[in-house]
């Protein structure tokens, strides 16, 4: 975005402006903030100058009017300004999800039992399926609530066992902007604590990991969804990898 400003210096030169823009997607969140200074060099005049700030929607921005938050600060002083523009992109708000996949089971012989991991994402609307063909023996449901497809004494020919699936699901993306009291995590729910223990691609025992948690939560008594991605980003981006 290509931003011209016009200032004036009433008295003294070499005012400096501090020049701040702000981009927030659909649902509010600022995405994008940078800020460039500008040195004023005469006396009593108009000057203009153009600052150019650069940023590349990603091809999974949602779709919908983003909002341009513009400031600029001087001697004390600042104005703002906005705008907004409309992104036609591919995912929206509410977007259709449709999966469809097949499995082919090859060679000859009696597969006694097999079972089938489903794809099974609980913050998705299903209004359709899953629709399995041909229809397992049963349906299985862990203590995690993952699900599984059984299959019973399967005869494998020179035909292959073939296991089509579909899905069709209304996602709704939104934001989570709640503050919790940090003290509830200290009571948290026996069923939710696995998930908590490391794991090889989990490293939440690691000390330079365990002291960045801790940093990011002095003097803080909540804490709020909408900042943890963004400061989780800023944190481990600091972590020597090896």
């Amino acid at each position: 975005m290509r931003i011209t400003l016009k200032a004036k210096t009433p008295s003294q030169t070499n005012n400096v402006i501090t020049l701040s823009v702000y981009l927030a997607n659909p649902l509010g969140i600022v995405i994008f903030d940078d800020s460039k200074n500008l040195t004023l060099t005469q006396t009593g005049i108009v000057e203009a100058f153009e600052a150019i700030f650069t940023y590349s929607l990603p091809e999974t921005a949602l779709r919908g009017y983003y909002q341009v938050y513009v400031q600029a600060s001087a001697a004390g002083t600042s104005r703002k300004t906005q705008d907004s523009f409309f992104y036609n992109g591919y995912v929206d708000r509410e977007n259709i999800v449709e999966l469809n996949w097949t499995l082919k089971l090859t060679g000859q012989g009696e597969v006694k039992e097999l079972k089938i991991a489903l794809p099974w994402i609980l913050d998705l609307e299903q209004p359709v399926g899953p629709i399995i063909s041909p229809k397992p023996s049963k349906i299985e449901v862990d203590p995690y609530g993952n699900r599984y497809a059984v299959y019973q004494n399967i005869k494998v020919t020179n035909t292959p066992f073939t296991l089509k699936f579909r899905l069709v699901a209304l996602q709704e993306i939104k934001i989570i902007n709640e503050s919790i009291p940090l003290s509830a995590l200290k009571s948290l729910p026996d069923e939710v604590k696995p998930f908590l223990k490391p794991s090889p691609y989990i490293e939440s025992d690691s000390p330079e990991i365990a002291a960045i948690a801790s940093s990011m939560l002095q003097g803080t008594t909540t804490i709020n969804f909408s900042n943890v991605g963004k400061n989780l980003n800023k944190s481990f981006m600091s972590i020597k990898l090896g």
